[in-house]
């Protein structure tokens, strides 16, 4: 919520400090047909949405220990560990929400568990971005994958072979990649000017 509020795009901005599933049955609850956990929402309802974006936890549980409180330590767990929100729950619940696409952010090129999820839920993958340091290093750190709804398309897994293209972070004099500042350098730099000013001015 402080991030969002320091944001300068604050007013369009809002959190909801709740589980996604509860916020999504909360947000549908007026359009869903049957009215019973199960039900789907209804065209027209207050849910669909144009598109869902998220880097869920995909770490291991119990990995993350750090000597903390209680408090901080679950925090901590919750936003690393998958368990607490795994990528099939996540699909799922966009798919329940109409959402048209659905973007997942997912470590290294371990593609299996979102790509399964995703069809499982009814997703059709339509793109791949693997994101790399810089050339001197031949593996991915994370990967991002575009979905569509398979709703009035190809069926989820079927269809046209996914898209697939690398974004460098670094090039090779070691400056950030003109791919990489298109995609996050305008937020990126708004960050420096405004919090860390003297970064900024080396920059």
């Amino acid at each position: 919520a402080q991030n969002f509020e320091a944001s300068p795009w604050a007013e369009r901005l809002g959190a909801e400090c709740r589980a996604f599933e509860e916020w999504a049955w909360l947000t549908g609850d007026s359009g869903r047909r049957g009215g019973d956990e199960g039900g789907e929402l209804a065209e027209g309802s207050r849910g669909g949405f144009r598109i869902c974006v998220c880097n869920p936890p995909y770490g291991p549980s119990s990995v993350n220990l750090k000597p903390v409180s209680e408090e901080a330590q679950l925090s901590r767990r919750r936003s690393l560990e998958q368990d607490f929100m795994p990528v099939s729950n996540l699909c799922r619940t966009a798919k329940t929400l109409l959402c048209q696409e659905l973007w997942v952010l997912w470590q290294a090129d371990e593609d299996a568990p979102v790509v399964s999820a995703a069809a499982e839920a009814g997703w059709r993958l339509l793109q791949v971005f693997r994101l790399r340091r810089s050339l001197r290093r031949p593996t991915c750190f994370a990967t991002a994958f575009r979905f569509t709804s398979a709703v009035g398309s190809a069926q989820a897994g079927e269809g046209d072979q996914a898209e697939e293209s690398t974004i460098l972070w670094f090039d090779d004099d070691g400056a950030p990649s003109q791919a990489w500042s298109d995609l996050v350098g305008s937020l990126y730099y708004w960050r420096l000017r405004r919090f860390r000013p003297e970064h900024y001015e080396s920059a």
